[in-house]
């Protein structure tokens, strides 16, 4: 039987990781330093049932990193977000945001649909492909699945799996 553990016990965990990954990240040198642990958020597969932790790993108002960790604690992956090398090009650590999910599906999506649900932060296929996911239902009942995803966002029925290519 998996033990899984709390997010306490995922905090102490990362934090621990860390300190061990922080040169191993790919990051620059004065990122690498400075780049602290933000609160891990649960990431949940399409149909709601959790699947990994996702560690983000910020500087001042940027993603700069993450460490993805197994339900019971075991490192998973780890890396950086995005290739660039000044810490104004990496994404806004507000992408992680359910507020910020919540506004930007509504604005791309909100006339469309009678009834947006909030959103989730799921993996769209791979787990390494996450989004956070509203479901939509039009006027006409169709029940579509709402992403946002760094920026861009996208749509598909319920049930049509993810294509190949996306993001």
């Amino acid at each position: 039987m998996i033990k899984k553990v709390d997010q306490a016990e995922i905090e102490r965990v990362a934090d621990g990781l860390l300190d061990t990954l922080r040169g191993e990240l790919g990051l620059p040198g004065i990122i690498a330093e400075r780049g602290r642990r933000e609160q891990p958020m649960l990431v949940k597969d399409l149909e709601g049932n959790p699947s990994y932790w996702l560690v983000p790993i910020a500087l001042e108002d940027r993603l700069v990193g993450f460490l993805r960790l197994g339900l019971e604690g075991d490192l998973l992956a780890y890396g950086r977000f995005g290739q660039v090398r000044q810490l104004e090009d990496f994404p806004p650590l507000s992408y992680l945001s359910e507020e910020t999910a919540d506004r930007e599906i509504r604005k791309a999506f909100d006339d469309s649909y009678e009834e947006i649900s909030p959103p989730q932060l799921v993996h769209d296929g791979p787990v390494d492909r996450i989004a956070w996911l509203s479901r939509g239902r039009s006027v006409d009942g169709t029940r579509v699945l709402l992403f946002w995803t760094f920026g861009t966002s996208y749509s598909r029925p319920e049930g049509e799996e993810p294509g190949y290519g996306l993001l």
